[in-house]
């Protein structure tokens, strides 16, 4: 988790080696979802090919997917 200088804002970043361990992530943590979107301002981003079930599934969040192109 990383807070800004400011302390206004935070930061987490998660790694998950598929859809589906972001979908049983989400599965463990979603009855919090209600509370932090009251709190605060919630986007993911998804690097990488979402299955279809993962894109269904956060249809409602704010979700930016990104494909890779090029790099290391």
């Amino acid at each position: 988790w990383f807070l800004s200088q400011d302390g206004t804002t935070c930061e987490v970043r998660e790694i998950y080696p598929s859809s589906e361990a972001l979908l049983e992530h989400i599965g463990h943590v979603g009855d919090l979802f209600p509370a932090t979107l009251a709190i605060s301002d919630l986007a993911v981003k998804v690097y990488g090919e979402p299955s279809a079930e993962l894109v269904e599934a956060t249809s409602e969040m704010d979700v930016a997917a990104f494909t890779f192109l090029a790099g290391a």
